[in-house]
């Protein structure tokens, strides 16, 4: 049986308690959807996909090589989004307003250590949290948030995504913390 894989950044508690609260306001506005549990929320660096077990070991190896690249950095979470656009919301995502550069650069060095083994990657790495699927999105629910929370990012984890009834769950493989300079 295949592994379902994805390199992460973990959420503190205070990121996902802005989340929470912002979900909160998201359904009072309007929003609508297959909104995910709190317990999920992550940011995902580098979506791996499907790999057959016998290669986790290239992978966790893949993962703490690509992070000696990659120094403590922050995220500003104020700003919510959706992916494709607003005309066809299908994700529902809290994001930073400016997109921080340091996050960019750690994730497309993860990226191209993966891309060396054989991996793809369809999208540019975008700082985000998913929060929802969402079925009805009102015009007022996106913009500037009237709060932010910073994440202090100090190193990410390989995640593996698992059945769990009507809906999956995640837990850490592995987790890799970044060599301060």
């Amino acid at each position: 049986m295949k592994l379902r894989l994805f390199v992460a950044v973990e959420l503190d508690d205070a990121t996902r308690a802005f989340a929470a609260r912002t979900v909160e306001r998201l359904q009072a506005l309007g929003a609508t959807g297959r909104y995910e549990p709190l317990e999920k929320l992550h940011v995902t660096v580098a979506f791996l996909g499907a790999v057959d077990p016998a290669k986790l070991d290239d992978i966790t190896k893949t993962l703490q090589a690509s992070t000696t690249a990659c120094s403590p950095f922050a995220v500003r979470f104020d700003r919510v989004g959706v992916f494709p656009s607003e005309r066809r919301p299908r994700v529902l995502w809290i994001g930073p307003a400016q997109e921080s550069a340091s996050f960019t650069a750690c994730a497309n060095a993860v990226r191209t250590a993966y891309e060396r083994i054989g991996f793809s990657f369809d999208h540019d790495p975008r700082a985000h949290i998913t929060i929802c699927r969402p079925s009805e999105v009102p015009a007022g629910a996106l913009g500037t948030l009237p709060a932010n929370v910073t994440l202090e990012v100090r190193g990410l984890a390989l995640m593996r995504s698992l059945p769990a009834g009507p809906t999956t769950r995640y837990e850490a493989l592995e987790r890799t913390s970044f060599t301060t300079r």
